[in-house]
């Protein structure tokens, strides 16, 4: 099975380590993310305070974890990517650095109990060194981040809800805090709608989340958009993040399927 990490936090690491920071491509910074949503169904509540851990430990994979009722089966659990049987080769690239990135990206039922399912998520090469690996708990409203090996979670912290008809809004926020590494994004996202998108694997219609954001980083305004095309029971194939920040200097990083 497999999924994409969403726009939310996927591209704000992505930023952290291809454009606003300027590190390095194996570089990771822990990151604590929030999410809520706005419009369409009233938001989940959410612990104001974080994990303390920036590690935990992943739960393993078992050979029997439970039939998945149908009612998980929903739109966040399509769009998401996990029903996917084998792993996504991703690639990453960015205006501010040469070469490609690349690895693989696999989501695996742990469990199924009390009307929710644990999925694990795994990443290798160079998309396990920027992104991490992660666990999510899919419920009937949308999925939810529960731990990440490189950030800091909340209690509820949305990865993708389940009401994704067009106009859907929600919002989120990015916040790194580490010694010469400060940023600081707020973003607004909106489900635009199921259009035709090509890939280096195929043609497909892919349902279009875009986002818009503004913050800071290392004390600098920034603003951000993001575009990020989802194709029903593979996960997200492609993000594509823009910025500029208070000179007036643009960057953009890209996150796609590959061969």
């Amino acid at each position: 099975m497999n999924s994409m990490k969403s726009l939310r936090t996927l591209l704000g690491l992505a930023m952290v380590a291809s454009f606003a920071l300027g590190c390095s491509g194996n570089t990771v910074t822990p990151v604590k993310t929030s999410g809520d949503v706005t419009k369409g169904e009233p938001a989940p509540g959410k612990d104001a305070v974080a994990s303390e851990k920036t590690t935990e430990e992943a739960p393993v994979a078992t050979s029997n974890p439970g039939e998945l009722p149908g009612d998980l089966k929903n739109e966040a659990y399509a769009y998401y990517g996990l029903g996917m049987t084998k792993p996504l080769v991703m690639e990453v690239t960015s205006s501010n650095q040469s070469g490609i990135q690349t690895g693989t990206q696999e989501s695996k039922l742990v469990s199924v109990e009390d009307g929710k399912a644990t999925y694990e998520i795994e990443r290798t090469g160079n998309l396990g060194d920027l992104l991490g690996g992660m666990t999510v708990t899919l419920e009937r409203d949308g999925i939810y981040v529960k731990s990440s090996t490189i950030a800091k979670v909340g209690k509820r912290d949305l990865e993708l809800p389940n009401n994704l008809a067009p106009g859907s809004t929600w919002e989120s926020s990015t916040t790194v805090d580490q010694p010469g590494k400060q940023l600081n994004v707020v973003n607004s996202f909106k489900v635009v709608g199921v259009q035709p998108l090509k890939t280096k694997v195929g043609n497909y219609q892919a349902l279009l989340i875009t986002s818009s954001g503004s913050g800071t980083v290392n004390g600098q305004n920034v603003k951000m958009q993001t575009k990020s095309w989802y194709v029903k029971d593979r996960g997200a194939v492609k993000a594509v993040l823009s910025t500029t920040n208070g000179s007036g200097q643009t960057s953009s990083v890209t996150v796609e399927e590959s061969k």
